[in-house]
């Protein structure tokens, strides 16, 4: 396996070297007609399920900064007010999450 087109293995996979036994942790698709890519060897163990989870709880932060908030398309030149831009938008939507996740509390008197 080429190391540059295997990237992603070296961001997905903390502290791994690129060789051909490792696989990205990406999500299984089991309704193509072939299969998955990603065999039952990779999806059996606890950590990939971890991965995934990581995964969805990440673009979740992104998907809804790129619907509500201004992150489609910035407005700003720089890379430190971009960096501003993106931390005010995570911090809305860690606020978003408060709020619904305060809601399913009990309330105690």
């Amino acid at each position: 396996m080429n190391v540059e087109t295997a990237w992603w293995l070296r961001l997905a996979i903390p502290g791994s070297s690129t060789s051909d036994d490792d696989n990205p942790h990406v999500a299984r698709n089991t309704r193509r007609t072939g299969g998955s890519a990603i065999d039952g060897h990779t999806t059996r163990h606890g950590g990939y399920a971890t991965s995934q989870r990581r995964c969805k709880c990440i673009e979740q932060c992104f998907g809804w900064g790129k619907t509500i908030r201004p992150i489609p398309q910035i407005m700003v030149r720089g890379l430190d007010k971009v960096d501003q831009l993106l931390i005010l938008t995570i911090v809305a939507y860690n606020l978003t999450r408060i709020r619904s996740l305060a809601a399913l509390r009990p309330q105690f008197a």
